[in-house]
Parts: C-alpha cells; sequence; structure tokens
C-alpha cells in the first residue's frame, strides 16, 4: 500500500512539473510572438525581423527545459537519456551527413579489404551495418556486394 502511495506521489509531482515546464514554454513563446509582432514591417528594417526569425528558431525553451532538467539530473538519467534505446528513439541525434557518408565509405573499403583477404562472412557483418546507411550510395553498393558474395 505504501509502495502504491509513493508512486501515485511520484506520478503527481512529474505531471505537475510537466505542466510547469509547458506554461513556461508557452509564455516564452508567447513573448517571442509578441517580440516578432511588434517589429512592424513598416518601421523595422528587413534585418532586425530577420534576426528576431531566427533567433526565435534557435533559442527554442523547449529544449533548454528538457536539458536543464537532465543535466541537473543524477547521472543515471543522464546515462538513460543517451543509451542505445534513446538513440533508436531519436535517431536525427546522431545524424550528420557528412560523417554518415564518411563512415560508410570508410566501412565499405574495409569490407572489400576483408573479402580481398577471404574473411567474407566478416565483410558481410560489415556490409551489413553499411547496407542501412543513410548515405545511399554507399548503402546500394554494400547491398550489390552482399548479393554477390552472400551464399
Amino acid at each position: 500500500v505504501e509502495e502504491v502511495e509513493e508512486v501515485e506521489e511520484v506520478e503527481e509531482v512529474e505531471e505537475v512539473e510537466e505542466v510547469e515546464e509547458v506554461e513556461e514554454v508557452e509564455e516564452v513563446e508567447h513573448a517571442r510572438t509578441e517580440e516578432i509582432e511588434s517589429l512592424d514591417v513598416s518601421t523595422g528594417s528587413q534585418t532586425e525581423i530577420a534576426v528576431a526569425t531566427l533567433k526565435e528558431k534557435l533559442e527554442d525553451p523547449s529544449r533548454k527545459s528538457e536539458a536543464e532538467s537532465l543535466y541537473g539530473s543524477d547521472g543515471d538519467e543522464l546515462i538513460a537519456a543517451f543509451s542505445a534505446d534513446a538513440l533508436n528513439e531519436n535517431p536525427e541525434w546522431g545524424e550528420d551527413p557528412n560523417d554518415e557518408a564518411e563512415i560508410a565509405l570508410h566501412q565499405l573499403e574495409l569490407a572489400q579489404k576483408y573479402i580481398e583477404m577471404n574473411m567474407v562472412q566478416t565483410a558481410l557483418e560489415i556490409l551489413d551495418r553499411v547496407s542501412v546507411s543513410p548515405h545511399k550510395e554507399s548503402a546500394e553498393a554494400a547491398r550489390a556486394l552482399i548479393d554477390v558474395h552472400r551464399e
């Protein structure tokens, strides 16, 4: 019974914190909207309007409060946030097209060297990873090599 009460209390506290965060985000967004609207096109320069718009997009209050709550907590929550599960739920966190292309090309070259050394199974494991790469050219090349070398 005590455990159920503790769980209910924790859930209530979490709900209150979420509501407070949402209210804070809404207040900041409202203030930014007012700031942008106050820059009347006829009196404000295009540069001021562009800067205000860019500033609004760069300073996302929901992300800031999320980061503050994450880094302000204990180490376990921080570790969980950057776990494989968290990255699978948010794949865009690790995406950089240039890095993806470089890594995929390197893995493709590595797999080809393994094939030349007659280590086909190892090469196929690497090619399986490359075949799902966001770098389309490498992924297509990997699938072609898999088709040729898979028995």
